[in-house]
């Protein structure tokens, strides 16, 4: 608990570089540091702000934005660096890392869903029929959005091709297969 201020009666600030007791609750679940876990997931890993709140499971806002009123958020609090991709591939001379993103909308923010084109039920398996979707696209395409469900018939066809014709292999049973898989993918039906 913090020290409470006798002439204001309110509670004085947690002084920089102090842990609160959900910062310790956070610490005990993890088994390790916020800072050991922020870099390496945040910083090295390159996890969005909302992956890392769910892990944490806290909300994004109280690890990452400034409050009103002077509060300050963790990353505020415990001095925690600031994830800037652009410096690190001009110091490292290397990418960042890739992340998994959206295979429609490319977002990073959000735990992707594994979204069927054939529906598991009408026998949709999952070798050919599996996509990874943020939420808001996976919905999209649950509805029937031509934008998303055109993209989504794109990526699928270019995954099975890349994955049934690798480079040099020319066979006519590799053809065959992904004509099959063409065909039920553009019908959208089981294989």
């Amino acid at each position: 608990m913090n020290p409470i201020n006798p002439q204001t009666g309110q509670f004085l600030p947690t002084p920089p570089g102090t842990k609160t007791r959900k910062m310790m609750e956070v610490e005990g679940r993890l088994g390790r540091t916020l800072e050991e876990d922020y870099q390496e997931y945040y910083v090295e890993k390159g996890w969005g702000q909302k992956l890392l709140a769910d892990r944490w499971v806290v909300k994004r806002e109280l690890i990452f934005r400034n409050f009103k009123r002077g509060r300050r958020s963790w990353v505020q609090m415990l001095k925690l660096p600031v994830r800037r991709h652009e410096e690190l591939s001009v110091e490292e001379n290397v990418a960042p890392h890739p992340l998994k993103q959206c295979e429609v909308c490319k977002s990073r923010e959000t735990k992707l869903d594994e979204a069927h084109w054939v529906s598991r039920q009408t026998g949709g398996k999952k070798s050919y029929n599996v996509l990874s979707l943020c939420p808001n696209c996976h919905r999209k395409l649950d509805r029937g959005n031509e934008p998303t469900v055109a993209h989504c018939r794109e990526t699928l066809l270019f995954k099975s091709v890349m994955r049934l014709l690798p480079e040099g292999e020319n066979s006519s049973e590799g053809r065959r297969k992904l004509c099959e898989v063409a065909k039920a993918i553009i019908l959208r039906q089981p294989l």
